[in-house]
C-alpha cells in the first residue's frame, strides 16, 4: 500500500493541502522547487494565461494546475504518466482544496498521445526534465493548436542554498509545433 504525508504548501497568496506519497516509483510524488518558482513567475505575468486552455505535462501532486485554478480560474487539463494512483492522487488534492476535480489525462511519454484533436493553448510544465533520456519524447503532442510551451526547470545542486533564479535563465518559451 502506498504511504501518503499531507503537507501546507504555501503558494502566492494561498496555502494548499497537499498529499504527497512518501516515494512512488515513477516520481510523481514531491513538489519540487521549480513548482514554487513557476507559480511566482505566473503570477507577475498573469497576461500569459488570460483566455487560455492549458494543459500541464507531469502534474505530479497537480499542485500548480490547483494553484492556477483558485488564483486565475483558468481552464487547465492536468496530465502524467499512465498511473491509477497518480490520477487518484490530483483529484484527492483537487477535493481537500475545495474544487471540482480536474480533467486528467493519463500518459506515459513515447506512447502515442490520447487525444488526436487537443485544443489547449498552452503547455505548461515544471520540473520535468530531470532525466536526459525523456528529452527526446517531449514533443509528445504533435498535432495540438498550441501557442506556446512554458517550461520551468530548476537544476538541483548540491548547495547549501538556492539562489533566487534569473528568470530569462531558467523559463524557456517556444513553439511546439515544428
Amino acid at each position: 500500500a502506498l504511504e501518503y504525508e499531507e503537507r501546507i504548501h504555501k503558494f502566492p497568496g494561498v496555502d494548499l493541502s497537499i498529499r504527497e506519497f512518501s516515494s512512488h516509483q515513477l516520481n510523481a510524488n514531491l513538489l519540487w522547487p521549480g513548482t514554487f518558482f513557476f507559480a511566482d513567475w505566473l503570477v507577475k505575468n498573469p497576461s500569459i494565461l488570460d483566455g487560455q486552455r492549458i494543459l500541464e505535462l507531469g502534474s505530479g501532486t497537480g499542485a500548480l494546475a490547483i494553484f492556477l485554478r483558485k488564483t486565475f480560474g483558468v481552464d487547465i487539463t492536468t496530465s502524467d504518466y499512465d498511473d491509477k494512483d497518480i490520477e487518484e492522487n490530483i483529484a484527492h488534492n483537487c477535493r481537500v482544496n475545495k474544487l471540482d476535480v480536474l480533467p486528467h489525462i493519463r500518459h506515459t511519454w513515447g506512447d502515442p498521445f490520447p487525444i488526436l484533436q487537443p485544443d489547449w493553448n498552452i503547455v505548461i510544465a515544471s520540473d520535468i526534465l530531470l532525466c536526459k533520456s525523456t528529452y527526446y519524447f517531449l514533443p509528445i503532442i504533435p498535432h495540438c493548436n498550441c501557442n506556446s510551451l512554458i517550461c520551468y526547470t530548476m537544476w538541483l545542486c548540491r548547495c547549501e542554498t538556492v539562489p533566487e533564479p534569473d528568470n530569462d535563465a531558467v523559463l524557456s518559451s517556444g513553439r511546439i509545433r515544428s
